[in-house]
């Protein structure tokens, strides 16, 4: 690839004010996740390998253009909020995170999940970190939904 990746999505991201991002450094980006129920992306790019990170959530994408293209179009999806973040805490702890993806028919499924053993007392209660900072109505977009449907 030609062009350097972080720079790739920050030409297509300023398309958009309502993206906040930050790039601290050549190769690393910050896109900031919506204020309440969203979360950051982050990308690290390298010579021989990227990742990228939506909150406690992390990939390793090697330099390829499948894994480029699969890479960008994860966080196409987190912009839009087809991918979602469901947490579980107890006592406003967080013990659990099940990373989901939306559809084309509109159901959930869950891609991923992390945590650790529940050991606090009390009731346990969920919440979800979902973006949505672009629309479906947005103009020019370039974004395709998962054609997996795992309901």
């Amino acid at each position: 690839m030609d062009q350097n990746i972080i720079d790739l999505i920050i030409d297509e991201i300023t398309k958009h004010p309502e993206i906040s991002y930050r790039r601290p450094n050549a190769n690393e980006l910050k896109i900031f996740g919506t204020p309440i129920q969203g979360f950051d992306i982050t990308l690290y790019i390298g010579i021989r390998e990227n990742m990228l990170i939506f909150d406690q959530f992390h990939w390793h994408y090697d330099n390829t253009e499948e894994e480029i293209d699969e890479m960008l179009n994860k966080i196409t999806y987190a912009l839009f909020g087809y991918i979602r973040i469901k947490e579980f805490f107890n006592n406003k702890q967080p013990y659990k995170r099940v990373l989901q993806v939306q559809d084309q028919k509109g159901n959930w499924y869950d891609d991923q999940t992390m945590g650790k053993i529940n050991t606090f007392l009390g009731k346990p209660d969920n919440r979800y970190l979902q973006n949505m900072i672009l629309t479906k109505d947005t103009e020019n977009n370039s974004y395709s939904l998962p054609n997996e449907d795992k309901t």
